[in-house]
């Protein structure tokens, strides 16, 4: 796991709390069989936004194309 820029602390803290308060996102508090990084991505108009790669996660469905 990366860890936040110290700068970008508070900042991140508060914007995780508003997505969980909003039901977004919740709190393992348990083993898990995957997790995803986060990196916090600084926006012009100074607030934070966090991104996440879930593509690993994301379970395809394989559909044959006809030749």
């Amino acid at each position: 796991a990366q860890r936040v820029p110290i700068p970008l602390e508070k900042a991140v803290k508060e914007e995780l709390e508003r997505l969980e308060l909003a039901g977004i996102i919740a709190q393992v508090k348990k083993p898990t069989d995957w997790c995803a990084s986060m990196v916090p991505v600084l926006k012009k108009s100074g607030k934070v936004h966090l991104c996440v790669d879930l593509n690993a996660a994301v379970k395809r469905e394989r559909f044959i194309l006809p030749t």
